[in-house]
C-alpha cells in the first residue's frame, strides 16, 4: 500500500526537520567541545584520564612568574595548563560544514613565554607535547556521549514540533 500524499509530505517535514536540527546541532557542538577539550585539561587531566597534567616544577613557576605578562588569559603561573603560555589551548577552532565538525588548532604562535618570536607552530607544539606528555586534544567517551545526547535532544525536539 503506497503512503498517502499527506504522509509523503509529512516524512518530508520530519526527515527535513532532522537534517535541521543536525546542522544546528553540529554548530553548537562547536564551541560545546572546544569548551570541553579546555576545561579538561585547565583541570589538570589528559585525554585518558588515568593521566593527569605534571604539575609544575619550581623553577617553571618562577619563570611563568617572570614572564606572566605573555601568558594566555586563562592561566597563571602556578597552574599547568598542557603549554608555557597557554596559547596551544586558545588555538582551538571548530567549524561546522552542514553535519560534519572539524576542531584543529590554528598554527601561528604568539611571543614565546620570554617574549621572543615562536620558532613553531601550534601543530608542532602540539606534536611534541603529545608524544611527550600525553595526549591532551579530543575527545573523552564521556565527551562524546554528552554531545550524542544533547544532538539527540534536539533531533528530538524538532520532530515534536513537526508533529504537533
Amino acid at each position: 500500500m503506497k503512503p498517502s500524499a499527506q504522509m509523503r509530505i509529512r516524512q518530508k517535514a520530519i526527515k527535513n526537520a532532522v537534517f535541521q536540527a543536525q546542522k544546528k546541532a553540529a554548530k553548537e557542538l562547536v564551541q560545546i567541545i572546544i569548551d570541553a577539550i579546555r576545561m579538561r585539561v585547565r583541570q589538570l587531566h589528559l585525554l585518558s584520564n588515568e593521566k593527569t597534567v605534571p604539575k609544575l616544577k619550581a623553577s617553571t613557576v618562577l619563570y611563568r612568574e617572570r614572564y606572566s605578562k605573555n601568558l594566555a588569559q586563562d592561566t597563571s603561573p602556578k597552574t599547568s595548563n598542557a603549554t608555557a603560555t597557554g596559547q596551544m589551548i586558545d588555538s582551538m577552532r571548530g567549524k561546522a560544514t552542514g553535519t560534519k565538525i572539524v576542531i584543529d588548532l590554528k598554527p601561528a604562535r604568539k611571543k614565546e613565554l620570554s617574549g621572543s618570536k615562536s620558532t613553531q607552530t601550534n601543530v608542532e607544539v602540539n606534536k611534541w607535547y603529545e608524544k611527550v606528555k600525553g595526549e591532551w586534544f579530543g575527545l573523552s567517551e564521556k565527551d562524546k556521549q554528552e554531545g550524542i545526547d544533547y544532538a539527540t535532544e534536539l533531533i528530538k525536539e524538532e520532530i515534536k514540533k513537526v508533529l504537533k
